[in-house]
């Protein structure tokens, strides 16, 4: 990714300089670097914004959204979430859509909303369904089993 990013420099190729910049920082954010992950998204997020790239804006504040559910400011990662999710319906993007559906969900969930959570959860799976996007609908239905096994311990509790 360091590599590409020189080049697409090199080049001025701002489109292959913000998805090298985006992969970086998801690199940094898989090994738990999330204050560096943030500064790639964040640099990302600028380049789409020049461009007037609605959809690197929004894969970017959904990537931002996960560096800071990861250091736990799950309310600031929500608003990244749901500005992503805004764009994303905005673009007509129904994987986008799913994604941040799934990821508004997880954060909810965390923050003990389980009907909220549970609500964008199944709106996942119909969407996931609609497009044949057998990744997300798995990962969604696995979701909405624990949003529902919280809701039955909660009940018993």
């Amino acid at each position: 990714h360091l590599k590409a990013l020189h080049l697409a420099t090199k080049m001025n190729d701002s489109v292959s300089m913000a998805i090298a910049i985006n992969s970086i920082g998801n690199v940094n954010l898989m090994i738990g670097n999330n204050d560096k992950a943030l500064q790639y998204f964040k640099r990302s997020l600028e380049l789409a914004q020049n461009r007037n790239n609605p959809l690197g804006i929004a894969i970017n504040m959904n990537n931002i959204g996960h560096a800071y559910e990861q250091k736990g400011f799950l309310t600031k990662a929500l608003r990244y979430y749901e500005v992503s999710l805004s764009i994303n319906k905005r673009i007509h993007s129904k994987k986008g859509i799913v994604i941040c559906s799934n990821d508004i969900a997880n954060v909810l969930g965390k923050q003990g909303k389980y009907i909220e959570a549970l609500r964008y959860s199944k709106r996942a799976i119909l969407l996931a369904t609609e497009i044949n996007d057998l990744d997300n609908l798995a990962y969604s239905y696995v979701s909405s089993g624990a949003l529902y096994g919280e809701i039955d311990r909660k009940s018993v509790v």
